[in-house]
């Protein structure tokens, strides 16, 4: 396997995982907290927070880049010190 296609395979499951998370929360979840909390129930929005941190596809592949570049010059400085 490549590269391309193990990312496309570990996309493809966070899309399968969020989606089955979706369905939970909707279906399960969501209601019950509404029936128990009534105006305390955590929102949709509030369930789903969690994924907006994350950093998938192109924008990934650009933080890894300047992650590993940081790391290079570091290691460059450091042979050039000794």
């Amino acid at each position: 396997m490549t590269i391309n296609q193990i990312d496309a395979l570990v996309n493809g499951y966070i899309r399968r995982r969020d989606a089955l998370e979706d369905l939970f929360i909707c279906y399960v979840a969501l209601p019950i907290y509404q029936t128990k909390l009534r105006e305390k129930a955590p929102s949709y929005k509030a369930l789903t927070a969690h994924r907006r941190g994350r950093v998938t596809g192109k924008a990934m592949q650009e933080n890894e880049i300047d992650h590993w570049k940081d790391i290079l010059k570091e290691a460059e400085e450091i042979v050039k010190i000794r």
